[in-house]
């Protein structure tokens, strides 16, 4: 999906819409009501004027241009969270419209659109949203989520595929890195790009030197259990036209040993001095940490990276009651998904987390252990590529602890 746009530029007519939201339900994120703010939040602001370029047949790769956005100003207090701009695509019909056939599982890294084999004979339409995320309320962390969209639509429908070229499909939706410590994979590939006239297409794969298999209608594939060392996914599409046999090599590598705790730092035992697992207490989502005493006091918090100050972690450490030790230790929660009400899934304005990595969908499996000066975290790293439903533990929860 990532190959050249090139040829016409499609005219098009464009629309506008604005929409407020509620904040998501967060971890002890409580909105409580204060008295009437002097100013309101402003919505994204947009300049420019939205078109798509780019070569309208299947299999051409076509591209939104011309917009950009800034954060809507905001009244004296608030605080910019989180600030992105997405992308939908449409194919639409005479009467209706309906998501693009190779349509990308990860809409903030979907500016580039391949048209699809079902998309021929159709209009396609494309919706940028830009979203911000505000927060309104220091001490409950309460925020608002505005997103403001506008959309055009191509006034030359898709062509169809060249009569008589070999049919192709692409990799989409992620690939392994090229030294990777994930023992098992998910790959997917998108519908076949293709012209009817030469027939039906077959698409089979295989893993390394291993037997050829028909690619499932989803175009989700396993690779099974690898072992460390070379490995290949070699794909092949046919039909009366000729065969494009795309492949994609990556190494697997072992896990490298945690690294031996010196100096200062501190390591936390498996189990407390009482025998028993230590307690942690996870707080995400909150300005301010719940002191947890008595019967419910716990050895580890698990805090907010961006929302907790250094001096409300110096009391954990040094004043509050632990569990069954003198203090409390803490740990530093980032998401390394995307959540749109973090800084942490913010694309800008302070560019620390490009689209290009949030967008990223890694189908992989791997256990990763890291040590650090105070603690140390296990994650299981798993996600569910897009038209599976039935496989389990494929879902990824992105997290990651650090030391504070």
């Amino acid at each position: 999906m990532a190959r050249q746009a090139t040829g016409l530029v499609a005219a098009a007519a464009a629309t506008i819409g604005v929409a407020w939201m509620a904040g998501p339900p967060v971890a002890h994120a409580v909105a409580r009501n204060s008295a009437p703010r002097a100013a309101s939040i402003q919505p994204p602001v947009a300049s420019g004027r939205l078109r798509i370029t780019g070569e309208l047949r299947d299999g051409g790769t076509v591209a939104a241009h011309g917009l950009r956005w800034r954060p809507g100003r905001l009244p004296a207090g608030d605080r910019l969270l989180s600030f992105e701009v997405g992308y939908s695509w449409r194919a639409c019909g005479a009467s209706r419209c309906r998501p693009g056939a190779d349509s990308a599982a990860t809409p903030f890294a979907a500016q580039r659109y391949v048209a699809g084999h079902a998309d021929t004979g159709r209009r396609l339409r494309v919706t940028e949203t830009a979203t911000e995320v505000v927060q309104t309320g220091a001490r409950d962390f309460t925020f608002k989520v505005l997103r403001v969209t506008r959309s055009v639509t191509a006034k030359q429908a898709v062509a169809a595929y060249p009569r008589g070229r070999r049919p192709v499909t692409e990799f989409v939706n992620g690939l392994p890195e090229a030294r990777t410590g994930s023992a098992e994979e998910y790959f997917q590939l998108d519908p076949a790009h293709y012209n009817a006239a030469d027939g039906p297409v077959v698409r089979r794969f295989r893993i390394d030197r291993r037997a050829w298999h028909a690619v499932p209608a989803t175009g989700v594939f396993y690779t099974g259990s690898l072992r460390p060392g070379r490995h290949q996914v070699s794909v092949q599409t046919s039909d009366r036209a000729g065969v494009s046999s795309p492949s994609f090599g990556w190494r697997v590598v072992p896990l490298p040993a945690a690294l031996a705790c010196r100096g200062r730092c501190w390591f936390p035992p498996h189990l407390n001095k009482a025998g028993r697992p230590m307690r942690w207490d996870w707080q995400i989502g909150r300005t301010f940490p719940l002191k947890r005493t008595g019967r419910r006091a716990v050895d580890i918090y698990d805090i907010d990276g961006f929302l907790t100050t250094s001096g409300q972690i110096s009391r954990i450490r040094t004043s509050w009651p632990a569990a069954t030790l003198a203090h409390p230790r803490t740990v530093c929660y980032l998401d390394l998904a995307w959540e749109d009400y973090r800084p942490d899934g913010s694309t800008s304005p302070a560019g620390k987390f490009p689209a290009a990595t949030l967008g990223k969908v890694y189908y992989g499996r791997a256990r990763a252990s890291t040590r650090s000066s105070s603690t140390t975290s296990t994650a299981s790293i798993r996600r569910r590529p897009r038209g599976s439903t039935s496989r389990p533990g494929t879902r990824r929860t992105t997290w990651r602890s650090r030391s504070t």
